[in-house]
């Protein structure tokens, strides 16, 4: 994700805590993905998208699986491929 508002980072951090943007050390540039709930560790895209079994893999995703959250205000973002986050790294300490 390139470019985000502040307002749905926030949003986002505070219902899936466990994501948010943080570096890569694979990809030399920080986006927004997955941490370990245990422990915290960054769990990247071949983790969530590419490996076989993954939870969002192209060939086995199941949509039913999934839960939704009401946005109710216009945003726009944009996300480009190598490109950092535009938005600031929001932590959910930080929404204390």
């Amino acid at each position: 994700m390139e470019r985000l508002p502040i307002s749905i980072s926030n949003h986002l951090t505070h219902r899936v805590p466990r994501f948010f943007c943080d570096e890569s050390q694979w990809h030399r540039r920080p986006y927004w993905m997955n941490h370990c709930h245990h422990c915290g560790a960054k769990i990247g895209d071949y983790e969530t998208i590419e490996a076989p079994g993954a939870p969002f893999n192209v060939h086995t995703f199941e949509a039913s699986k999934l839960s939704f959250s009401l946005i109710s205000e216009d945003f726009e973002a944009a996300a480009v491929l190598n490109k950092p986050c535009a938005s600031k790294s929001i932590r959910p300490a930080d929404l204390l």
